[in-house]
């Protein structure tokens, strides 16, 4: 069994070579570069860590992301998918790393995005602006407060309408 997280780009703006910079950046390289149709998959740390990314075009879609907590539906043009194949032993580690890549890639693209965590929202960044929802506890953990350090949020209030 896996978890699946979802990074939503509202612009097509994440480039391979960018992906590639960024887990440089994290002290990896990118040897297993799957090209797909529309985008691209990354299994290097299927066999170290028990995680994939895959980051797909999604310019032709017809609707978006439906929430309570936005006022609009959420379209986006790119979908940035992490698999995390579950095993207690990895997945603090992999969960963390997935973060990194979140924070990093967000500072190297500059679109609104969203991140979920099955069909709930993790958090919102829209004009550079962040808000967090811990309904579920999610930002409590140790190492994902380390991650968001000083970085200023707000909290999701359900039908706030950001």
């Amino acid at each position: 069994m896996a978890l699946q997280y979802s990074l939503m780009f509202e612009e097509r703006s994440l480039t391979q070579s960018m992906a590639t910079k960024v887990l440089r950046q994290l002290g990896f390289v990118a040897e297993q570069l799957v090209p797909l149709a529309g985008g691209f998959r990354i299994d290097e740390f299927n066999e170290r860590i028990g995680f994939s990314m895959t980051v797909i075009n999604t310019l032709n879609m017809s609707f978006g992301w439906d929430s309570d907590y936005l006022e609009d539906e959420f379209v986006y043009q790119q979908h940035v998918s992490f698999k995390l194949y579950n095993s207690y032993d990895t997945e603090p580690e992999a969960c963390e790393l997935m973060l990194q890549m979140v924070f990093s890639l967000l500072d190297t693209v500059g679109s609104d995005a969203l991140l979920t965590f099955s069909d709930s929202e993790i958090f919102y960044r829209k004009n550079n602006a962040f808000y967090v929802n811990n309904d579920f506890g999610f930002w409590e953990h140790d190492s994902v407060k380390a991650l968001i350090g000083t970085m200023e949020y707000q909290p999701f209030r359900a039908f706030a309408h950001i």
